[in-house]
């Protein structure tokens, strides 16, 4: 079963599942303080958008093919690879790219190796290299 998929990585229970996603959603407002009087409200527009899945894995016991997959998500994060974010259950996000990823490995076996990898994954909502439209200058 399909949780979700962003690009070409697919985020399901026997592979790469995870516990949380957290979506922001927020909008830029500034104020200008004026003499005499109540600050003036500036909104300025939509701020960036971002999505952050926590994740769980036990190599040892679960997960088998999901470190190969956040190995993966890596080498997209470092080359700003732009990706569709869609549900397992149609659900479509947009395009986002991978701002960063945060692992943390304990319980280490004998052998060395981490017997529980935890990871946040931090997720930004592309929307182009360029201005939309117009811009407002100020000089």
């Amino acid at each position: 079963m399909v949780l979700m998929g962003l690009g070409s990585f697919r985020f399901s229970v026997s592979n790469f599942s995870f516990e949380q996603f957290e979506q922001s959603t927020g909008s830029r407002i500034a104020e200008q303080e004026v003499i005499g009087a109540a600050p003036r409200t500036h909104l300025l527009g939509p701020a960036g958008e971002s999505i952050e899945l926590s994740s769980t894995f036990f190599p040892f016991h679960l997960n088998t093919g999901g470190l190969q997959q956040l190995a993966g998500m890596r080498a997209a994060c470092k080359g700003q690879s732009v990706m569709m974010l869609v549900s397992g259950n149609g659900n479509f996000y947009g395009q986002f790219v991978i701002k960063d990823i945060k692992q943390t490995r304990t319980y280490y076996h004998p052998n060395g190796e981490a017997q529980k990898i935890e990871v946040k994954i931090s997720l930004l909502r592309y929307n182009g290299g360029g201005a939309l439209g117009f811009a407002l200058s100020l000089f």
